[in-house]
């Protein structure tokens, strides 16, 4: 473990950079100082994680141009007819322009009445669940009747023991405080988090012996969490971002590449 723990550390010091985050969807939510702001875009851009990293940003790059410098201004401004005209040509892998049009007017329903998304989010069996945020979200899609395929992928149900990476890595941004991160939410502990699961972690996280499998399972999410609390015990998700550049970045690619291979700094530590 300690060896593990030693090759880690490089990652994170490798990895954990500005220098990196054109290679991931936490690029948008930089452009931003304030808090609210930050957790607008963050929440968004963590909506829209999921597939190839070059459609993820060009699908983001269009929602910021519109929603400008100053999301909250242009959310509680702007009628609802005039957001579903205005997102009518943007679309993403599930989601359609209507969708969309519902991730834009929750927020702007929410935000008009609090002043952080950190109050859907609670404490279970010492790790943070989102199921109220779950609840508050279905609330508003079967109120408004906007349900739909992309609607229930948004914000996926808890209860099916998914990994749910999307809104792990959310909290993750807004619990955690580094280079990358933006530490903005006091009410959960970093240690409460839980290790955002996608196939290159799940994957990377079995060569390296955290988990037993591969699958990005809640499960897996959950031991694998444990096993990084032995390294770092305050902070086990610590190594998210540098373990998924590897992944993203085609360092550790899913095809074994034996030259790859050889010249790892993980080679002493991996399974594969």
């Amino acid at each position: 473990m300690n060896d593990l723990k030693s090759f880690l550390e490089f990652l994170y010091t490798r990895y954990n950079s500005p220098h990196f985050i054109s290679s991931d969807p936490i690029k948008w939510v930089h452009n931003f100082n304030d808090p609210v702001q930050i957790e607008i875009s963050a929440f968004i851009s963590s909506v829209f994680a999921y597939g190839r990293v070059d459609q993820i940003d060009l699908a983001l790059k269009k929602v910021f141009q519109l929603l400008g410098k100053d999301p909250l201004t242009f959310l509680l401004n702007t009628s609802n007819d005039e957001i579903r005209r205005s997102v009518e040509n943007i679309y993403y892998r599930f989601y359609t322009s209507s969708d969309i049009y519902t991730l834009l007017v929750f927020l702007k329903s929410y935000f008009s009445e609090q002043l952080s998304l950190s109050y859907l989010f609670e404490i279970k069996n010492g790790y943070v669940s989102f199921q109220p945020m779950f609840e508050k979200w279905q609330h508003f899609i079967f109120t408004n009747e906007l349900e739909s395929t992309g609607t229930r992928y948004m914000v996926p149900d808890p209860g099916k023991k998914s990994a749910s990476k999307r809104m792990m890595m959310f909290l993750r941004w807004m619990v955690r405080k580094d280079e990358i991160d933006f530490g903005i939410w006091q009410n959960i502990k970093t240690e409460q988090l839980l290790l955002p699961m996608d196939t290159h972690v799940s994957r990377i996280c079995y060569y390296l012996g955290l988990s037993e499998n591969s699958q990005s399972t809640f499960r897996n999410s959950v031991s694998v969490t444990e096993n990084l609390k032995r390294l770092n015990g305050n902070d086990p998700v610590k190594y998210d971002f540098a373990i998924s550049r590897l992944g993203i970045l085609n360092e550790c690619p899913a095809k074994r590449d034996i030259l790859k291979c050889h010249d790892c700094h993980l080679v002493t530590v991996c399974s594969r």
